[in-house]
């Protein structure tokens, strides 16, 4: 039997070589095709569309399809808004609103609402037809500090934008599900603010509104990362302080500041305006203010009746869905004359405020990734909620919303007291727990009924908002 001619060693190395050869060529003529290909964007897929990329413990597997997108998910151009987290400042998001409208220009409009102190826009994106039945309004960065939450705002936007025709929601497709709805979203309601947070001072345009700042500076005492904790406005007014709901009451600081002024008069402030003409031209069914810090959704701001069961659903649908614990605004004793404040005790609108994060203000990039999973679901768990709820001016604001002689229980996270005398100041006779049924005997005046407990048989007093 003739040898080789090579020895078995160097035939080995050849066909190695061969085959490294074929590995590259086959890897150019792949990266050659992806160059002509859209680019799969980053991005979870929404419920309805299956993301095969992942685990089950969210982490990409080492499989040949990981980074890919699904079969059945679309394949979308690259996302306009970044996902990393990372300082999002007005003139981004000012940028991202125009190529966002540019590319979906039949679902999304873009306008403005009016110029702040320092000339920046404040803009409003609309989602929907504005003709629709029901309005949604959503609006973050009241306060400068809380920044983050603009770009959850315009992730969500995008979001749902890129999914509209493609996806679903426990099984309702995303087209249908808002097809009765306007979103009307402020992504930056506090655009001067944001940018002296994000670039201090020197970032605002006008003179005379950089020796205002200047001055709230001296008056506040400085201290360390003053710029950076900033919340008010371009001229020291504490927005989420200036609206006409407690605002003659409420106190706060003395002097122009950073925070906790609350202006000259209700609604004298541009960014505030801003807010009230979207709730005028389009009266929302419910509207959401996004701020941070704490993982919390504040509700409860003293309404009655079936506004309050309304926004207790609102509640638990938004603390459901984010995993924060709801937290009545009453019982944690917060400061009134905010925007959740007016909408549900001015115009008997069922809202709440989101508490997006848990670090200090301004939250750190990283901490953006599990808010953005914790929020992505809001606006079709929004629509859902409302799709067979009655609008604003169907909900009674009084306690007269209740039935004689029908079984409530407590609808408090905390415990309810029950009294010996309609008052506050009555006499506590104990405390009932959560889910604590009563018959309800008679309603006897705006805050106050006498019930029965079901369990005991004990007859007191309960605050009658708290009875669901």
């Amino acid at each position: 039997m003739r040898k080789s001619s090579l020895p078995r060693a160097m035939m080995a190395i050849l066909l190695v070589v061969m085959l490294l050869a074929g590995c590259l060529a086959g890897a150019c003529a792949e990266g050659a095709k992806d160059e002509n290909e859209p680019a799969v964007a980053e991005e979870s897929a929404p419920e309805g569309v299956e993301d095969d990329a992942r685990d089950e413990d969210g982490e990409d597997d080492a499989g040949d399809d990981a980074g890919q997108a699904p079969e059945d998910a679309p394949v979308l151009a690259a996302p306009i808004v970044p996902t990393d987290g990372a300082i999002y400042t007005y003139e981004d998001m000012e940028q991202d609103l125009f190529e966002l409208q540019k590319r979906y220009p039949e679902l999304l409009q873009v306008r403005s609402l009016g110029t702040s102190c320092d000339g920046r826009e404040i803009y409003e994106a609309m989602l929907g037809d504005p003709e629709a039945e029901k309005h949604i309004l959503i609006q973050a960065s009241i306060h400068a500090r809380e920044h983050m939450n603009t770009l959850v705002a315009m992730r969500q936007l995008e979001f749902t934008l890129q999914y509209y025709d493609t996806a679903d929601f426990h099984d309702v497709a995303y087209s249908e599900l808002f097809g009765d709805y306007c979103f009307h979203v402020l992504p930056m309601t506090n655009p001067d603010g944001v940018t002296i947070s994000q670039l201090g001072p020197e970032a605002i345009r006008s003179p005379e509104l950089r020796a205002v700042i200047e001055e709230c500076h001296q008056l506040d005492g400085g201290g360390k990362d003053y710029w950076q904790r900033w919340k008010a406005n371009g001229r020291g007014v504490d927005l989420n302080r200036n609206f006409d709901s407690g605002w003659q009451e409420y106190k706060g600081t003395g002097h122009i500041s950073s925070d906790c002024y609350k202006g000259e008069a209700p609604a004298s402030e541009p960014e505030v305006q801003a807010i009230l003409r979207v709730a005028e031209e389009y009266p929302p069914i419910c509207t959401i203010s996004y701020h941070s810090t704490g993982g919390c959704v504040y509700w409860d701001y003293g309404c009655q009746g079936a506004l309050f069961q309304a926004d207790r659903a609102l509640a638990e649908a938004a603390s459901s869905l984010t995993g924060y614990k709801m937290t009545s605004s009453v019982t944690s004793a917060q400061d009134a004359a905010g925007c959740s404040d007016y909408f549900v005790l001015e115009r008997g609108i069922p809202s709440v405020t989101i508490e997006n994060g848990h670090a200090a203000c301004p939250l750190p990039p990283e901490e953006f990734s599990d808010i953005w999973l914790a929020n992505v679901d809001l606006w079709p768990t929004l629509a859902e909620l409302f799709s067979d709820r009655p609008v604003p001016s169907e909900y009674a604001t009084e306690s007269s919303g209740y039935v004689i002689g029908q079984i409530y229980r407590a609808g408090v996270n905390e415990f309810l007291t029950l009294r010996e005398s309609p008052s506050t100041s009555g006499k506590a006779l104990r405390r009932l727990g959560v889910d604590a049924e009563m018959e309800l005997l008679e309603i006897v005046n705006d805050e106050f009924c006498r019930v029965r407990v079901v369990e005991t048989g004990e007859v007191g007093y309960v605050m009658t908002k708290y009875l669901y």
